[in-house]
């Protein structure tokens, strides 16, 4: 129905990683990690600023670690 059942905000470390702690089984549900906002001026968003994360063990990954593509953002000015 598109409602949104949980919403976490974290931020990157260092090396631009970050963690999201989830409870339990979300095999039928659309989980999505996406960013909010860059702290450089490099900050406008693209194609790559979102994506799925799979949230279940049935779906033969062994291991309760997920990982999403990397995210981008562009810059506002052209560089040649």
């Amino acid at each position: 129905d598109g409602k949104r059942l949980f919403y976490n905000e974290q931020q990157t470390d260092k090396d631009g990683l970050f963690s999201i702690a989830v409870q339990g089984e979300h095999e039928h549900e659309a989980c999505e990690a996406f960013t909010v906002r860059s702290p450089t001026s490099c900050n406008l968003k693209t194609d790559t600023s979102r994506g799925p994360v799979y949230l279940t063990h049935n779906n033969g990954i062994n291991s309760d670690e997920r990982k999403t593509g990397p995210f981008a953002f562009r810059s506002t000015t052209n560089h040649p």
